[in-house]
C-alpha cells in the first residue's frame, strides 16, 4: 500500500507499470551512489539518492541499473528536497534481477 498524489493505493502487483511511465535511474541518469538495502520485517526495499525528477512519485515503476540491483522496481515513497540542490530520496521494492 502506498500514497500517490493524496490517495491511498493497494498494490495488487498484477501489472508492472499501472501508470504507463517509462522512467530509468542509473549513474548516467541521476543516481548519486549505489542503492542501500533496507531489510525490515522480511520486506526488502532499497533507498536511492538521486537528482530530483518530479515525474517520480509513489507507485511509479522505474527501471534501475546499478552494480548491486538491476531491473524493474515499484516506488514505495519519494522525498523531494529543494534546498541547496534539487535531490530526492526514493525507496523502491520489487524483485529486479
Amino acid at each position: 500500500m502506498y500514497e500517490r498524489k493524496g490517495k491511498f493505493v493497494i498494490d495488487d502487483k498484477k501489472t508492472d507499470n499501472p501508470y504507463h511511465e517509462h522512467l530509468y535511474l542509473s549513474e548516467e541518469s541521476g543516481l548519486f551512489q549505489e542503492p542501500n538495502l533496507n531489510d525490515d520485517n522480511n520486506s526488502k526495499t532499497y533507498t536511492l539518492e538521486c537528482w530530483d525528477d518530479p515525474r517520480i512519485s509513489a507507485g511509479s515503476s522505474v527501471q534501475i541499473k546499478s552494480k548491486i540491483i538491476t531491473g524493474l522496481f515499484r516506488v514505495k515513497s519519494v522525498k523531494h528536497t529543494h534546498q541547496n540542490n534539487y535531490e530526492m530520496e526514493v525507496i523502491v521494492y520489487g524483485k529486479g534481477k
